[in-house]
């Protein structure tokens, strides 16, 4: 397991920046509901940007949701969802509401938070919280994609949900990540077609400022611990 972990880290972690088609499923197991939304989906690395400021360590990812489908019934939705490691922003543009949460204290000595979807990995990190199985016929997840499916499972006195990723056979790219389990409540982040390092995503897709003019209602909510 060890050497195909090093595997995945040494070329998830060559990932500068990354593009994908987004869907986007939530589960509820005890309520048997399923909301599936669509859009799409940007990363950033630490070091993508040149005008990045001295000492940035954080990943940033972005996701515009363009569709969605609730109660079975499809409809559009406009809604942005940005993460850079300090602040968390949910923006809905048909709304007009947008919630920017601190992810952690103002103090420079703070590691950033943790990228909600994982594209790079770190080896021994993981393995330090997570016992970790390769997945394999009938274990693998009914509706997965073709690829490798690890299940990463919680170290005792780690808090931290269940994740099983599958993973590109080739190019070793997260293709799916489901947090929780396969009978009670689920994430799925699906990632269809990912383009690795692409030209022209622009800085400011992760700007996770509050939005600015009339008409918006805005709540910054403080770091909560």
């Amino acid at each position: 397991m060890t050497a195909l972990l090093d595997r995945i880290e040494a070329e998830t972690n060559q990932v500068r920046t990354l593009r994908a088609r987004l869907r986007y499923t939530v589960v509820q197991g005890l309520l048997g509901d399923e909301q599936v939304r669509f859009g799409d989906l940007w990363y950033a690395a630490p070091d993508a940007f040149p005008e990045d400021p001295p000492g940035q360590t954080a990943e940033r990812l972005a996701v515009h949701l363009q569709r969605e489908k609730i109660d079975g019934r499809f409809g559009p939705a406009d809604q942005w969802l940005i993460f850079d490691g300090s602040f968390f922003l949910e923006r809905d543009e048909s709304a007009r509401r947008a919630t920017r949460r601190a992810l952690r204290p103002e103090r420079d000595d703070q590691p950033a938070a943790a990228l909600p979807v994982p594209i790079r990995l770190d080896r021994a990190e993981a393995q330090r919280r997570f016992e970790i199985v390769q997945l394999l016929g009938d274990a693998r997840p009914g509706d997965a994609p073709e690829g490798i499916s690890l299940a990463f499972t919680p170290r005792p006195g780690v808090d931290a949900r269940p994740v099983r990723i599958t993973f590109d056979a080739d190019s070793l790219l997260p293709l799916e990540v489901r947090f929780g389990e396969p009978d009670g409540d689920l994430t799925v982040f699906r990632l269809i077609e990912p383009e690795l390092n692409p030209d022209g995503i622009p800085r400011e897709r992760f700007d996770t400022a509050l939005p600015a003019g009339s008409g918006w209602d805005n709540q910054s909510v403080p770091f909560e611990g």
